[in-house]
């Protein structure tokens, strides 16, 4: 038996799975039925006796039929209580009719605007989930799940643990690929109105650009003016301290000439004064 099957076998009439490994059937009543791959297998959710590309058709909260494209994995985790509880050609289809109406329940709850916003069809991993949770959170955005996580969630919340319990199955994950509505009037009219939308998006982010364009002009242009301002500032500041120092040197000269005068007036002075003196005696 190689790894990742096992065979199944029957001895005497009860059930013997023979697990990887070399095994050797010496009994005459030990009888071999085949390999059960443990595996991990995908079922692709089409509708019972669709062609297996063909959309499965669901109703939402508000009435609105929507086809969804979505892939089920499932692995055999007790091979034993699997075949006795369901027998072997019979786990396939139990998990894609499980699946299915799963899946119808959990759209059948969820209203059309609801699905129409999630961006991600596939479904995220946990990890990234929870990174992408904390961030929103971190800048206060909202941190709510979009439905193909919330509704990966809840599906694997409804058939995990059951499955394992009662059949010996893991239902390890669900792929939600595609979404489209059913109804070509009501498509044609959202997608008209996303079109408007984008449109008006469009007009605002260029009216937004504008306003923007012209704010950043109104600024350069007071920037522009401040800074004339300033230098015709500085002009008449140098002007004003060039005519002040000049004003100072003509009262300093203007002084030492005074000055110069007194003492010349002075001199004479004592001079007469002297030859006066000198004619009197």
């Amino acid at each position: 038996v190689n790894s990742g099957e096992v065979a199944v076998t029957f001895k005497a009439g009860a059930l013997a799975i023979l697990h990887p490994g070399r095994h050797y059937i010496d009994s005459i009543d030990h009888i071999f039925d085949g390999f059960l791959s443990m595996q991990q297998t995908s079922l692709k959710l089409t509708p019972e006796g669709r062609r297996e590309n063909e959309l499965l058709t669901c109703e939402t909260k508000d009435l609105v039929n929507i086809g969804i494209r979505a892939d089920v994995f499932y692995r055999i985790s007790d091979p034993e209580q699997a075949i006795m509880q369901l027998g072997r050609e019979f786990i396939p289809q139990l998990v894609k009719e499980t699946s299915i109406a799963t899946l119808n329940n959990i759209i059948r709850s969820t209203a059309l605007g609801e699905i129409a916003q999630s961006s991600q069809p596939s479904a995220q991993s946990q990890i990234e989930h929870q990174n992408k949770v904390q961030t929103a959170q971190a800048v206060g955005a909202p941190s709510a799940p979009l439905f193909f996580d919330r509704a990966h969630d809840q599906f694997l919340a409804k058939l995990h643990d059951d499955f394992k319990a009662r059949y010996g199955l893991e239902i390890t994950n669900i792929r939600i690929e595609q979404f489209k509505i059913m109804d070509k009037a009501l498509a044609q009219s959202i997608a008209s109105q996303a079109i408007k939308t984008a449109e008006t998006q469009s007009e605002l982010a260029n009216l937004s650009g504008q306003t923007q364009i012209a704010t950043q002009q109104q600024e350069r242009d007071v920037r522009m003016q401040q800074m004339a301002a300033e230098a015709e500032a500085r002009r008449l500041q140098v002007k004003a301290d060039a005519e002040r120092s000049q004003a100072q040197a003509v009262a300093s000269a203007q002084k030492v000439r005074s000055d110069m005068e007194a003492n010349t007036r002075r001199s004479e002075e004592h001079t007469s004064e002297l030859q006066s003196l000198t004619s009197s005696r």
